[in-house]
């Protein structure tokens, strides 16, 4: 079997972590899996990439990309299962893939439960018609597969829930430091700097509790250009928190900082998944997280592998890290539960259910 995954780049969190890590898996059960990256030539040291180099003019993108699956096929064989991610490469590839002969089976994964397009009402055909190529359409979580059918019904019959995954065996032998009795609780927070993680919830939530031990470290980047950065930085300094809440930007390897936490807090609006907060309970981390679809099902309704607070409500973050603050050793016996619940979303049970949907796809035949 010959898999082509298309998206954007990768440069980035979410899909741009996950897809690298899926490709890799793949390979090792013996499918040819090959990435086709649409704007960087930034492969985060993954094998059998293809890639744009910069990014183009928009227009030019679906020739070069149709240019590119046609090399790919004349070098390798034909490609049975064309597989992408994000908008930009949903768009572009079904066109790209007529020059294809045969026609590889299209498959596209959604990753989240929300897109600037969902606001208006009028673009519903847009993504009527983004979508009707695709003979399967994975969904990242439950709640992904809700906001397609919601917003999408024709898609109900192609739509399959396929987790997210990460690469768990780092995380499995991470030696974690342990704090001195008495020194500030360690806070960490994995994402970047956009809206929907909603950092400034955090400034808002600690800082009546300046008061207390704690230290929070905010690993992550803003999208160039941008202002949220400074924005953050401005709420910190106002709130007189700056020597308590650092900023160290974009981390290629965060596990140093899992290593030295004591607690993830992830106030996010919105997510499809949370892939930050399986890697945290991976790392013995309990997390606090916002109570929203996706991230709650990650993180377990039940608590298990943390807790769950109303998203946008600063009093009730506050109210947690507060009792969280007062008796920091109530975090250690969640410790075992958290790593438990991440073992549910590994890379390895990610990858064996896409080759499985693979298979379905050319043995079904399409049925969209």
């Amino acid at each position: 079997m010959r898999v082509v995954h298309v998206i954007n780049r990768l440069l980035g969190g979410g899909a741009e972590v996950m897809v690298p890590q899926i490709h890799r898996e793949l390979r090792g059960k013996g499918i040819e899996s090959w990435i086709v990256s649409m704007e960087t030539g930034d492969d985060r040291g993954t094998e059998a990439v293809r890639s744009f180099g910069r990014r183009l003019p928009r227009w030019r993108e679906p020739t070069r990309l149709r240019r590119e699956l046609v090399a790919l096929a004349k070098e390798r064989g034909p490609i049975d299962v064309l597989h992408t991610h994000l908008t930009q490469s949903q768009l572009f590839t079904p066109w790209a893939a007529r020059a294809l002969r045969p026609r590889p089976a299209l498959v596209t994964t959604e990753h989240d439960t929300a897109n600037r397009r969902t606001s208006k009402a009028w673009l519903r055909g847009f993504d009527r018609r983004l979508y009707r190529p695709y003979d399967r359409i994975a969904c990242i979580s439950e709640g992904v597969a809700a906001m397609m059918r919601s917003w999408q019904p024709t898609t109900a019959d192609r739509l399959q829930v396929l987790p997210n995954g990460v690469d768990l065996r780092p995380y499995r032998s991470l030696a974690r430091s342990g704090r001195a009795p008495g020194a500030p609780l360690r806070l960490l927070s994995v994402g970047r700097l956009i809206p929907k993680k909603n950092h400034r919830l955090l400034v808002e939530a600690l800082a009546p509790l300046r008061g207390l031990p704690w230290q929070l470290t905010i690993v992550g980047e803003e999208e160039a250009p941008s202002w949220l950065r400074g924005e953050l930085e401005r709420a910190i300094a106002e709130a007189e928190l700056s020597d308590r809440i650092h900023l160290p930007g974009y981390a290629s390897d965060p596990l140093p900082y899992y290593a030295e936490a004591d607690l993830f807090v992830l106030p996010s609006l919105w997510e499809g998944f949370g892939l930050v907060a399986v890697e945290a309970m991976a790392a013995g981390l309990p997390v606090l997280a916002s109570e929203v679809p996706g991230l709650a099902e990650v993180v377990g309704r039940e608590g298990a592998g943390g807790q769950l607070l109303p998203a946008g409500d600063p009093e009730a973050w506050r109210q947690a890290l507060q009792s969280i603050l007062a008796d920091p050793q109530s975090l250690e016996p969640r410790r075992a539960p958290a790593r438990q619940r991440a073992e549910h979303f590994s890379i390895e049970k990610t990858a064996t259910a896409y080759a499985a949907l693979y298979r379905e796809c050319l043995e079904g035949g399409r049925e969209g």
